[in-house]
């Protein structure tokens, strides 16, 4: 059984990798991001779907920038697999001067510049404020992740998860999405139609 769960794990993997096969560097640098992201988020299970590893979640963020929104940064990519690295609840928690060494000051400057903002702590108009302040991928990286949650909550059964992603993607995420990227506005409203 365990092993069927992270065939997803593989084929999205996979497929971010064929992304980056022009360049070897690209390829040994993503994939040591993975490796961390392994080490962080092993045994860890997506809240939504309680059979699925979380790994996949970040592999997915990574491949809506890849692929769908063609950001072909490897240190976006890396930000994208690595963005839940410095989450509390995790005992495996890399320190920031190691994933500096491991990862390269730009990709972790990503992952902190994503982390910054509590969504829970701010009022929307501030946090809107405050991300638009940051940069355009910086915003890329927020709404690919917020993208991903949406369109995983499809199937979740709790119907207030589902509203209240709704009622926030609708106040904080859609006007920061409509002042970066029309193509993420088309993307975002699609996911929360599609949320019954």
């Amino acid at each position: 059984m365990k092993s069927r769960m992270y065939d997803s794990t593989k084929l999205n993997f996979i497929r971010l990798l064929k992304l980056f096969e022009d360049s070897i560097d690209d390829v040994v640098a993503i994939t040591r991001a993975f490796s961390i992201a392994y080490v962080i988020h092993r045994g860890k299970l997506y809240d939504n779907i309680k059979s699925e590893p979380y790994i996949n979640h970040t592999l997915r963020v990574a491949l809506i920038l890849a692929n769908e929104l063609k950001v072909k940064d490897r240190d976006v990519i890396i930000a994208a697999i690595l963005h839940d690295a410095f989450e509390k609840t995790y005992t495996n928690t890399f320190k920031e001067d190691l994933l500096k060494k491991t990862i390269g000051e730009k990709a972790l400057n990503l992952i902190l510049s994503t982390t910054k903002f509590n969504i829970k702590e701010m009022e929307s108009n501030e946090y809107c404020k405050l991300v638009l302040k940051s940069s355009r991928i910086v915003r890329y990286l927020i709404l690919a992740n917020r993208l991903d949650s949406i369109r995983i909550l499809k199937n979740s059964i709790r119907k207030d998860k589902i509203q209240r992603f709704k009622k926030e993607t609708q106040e904080y995420f859609l006007p920061i999405a409509n002042l970066t990227d029309d193509n993420l506005v088309f993307k975002l409203s699609v996911a929360m139609y599609e949320l019954k």
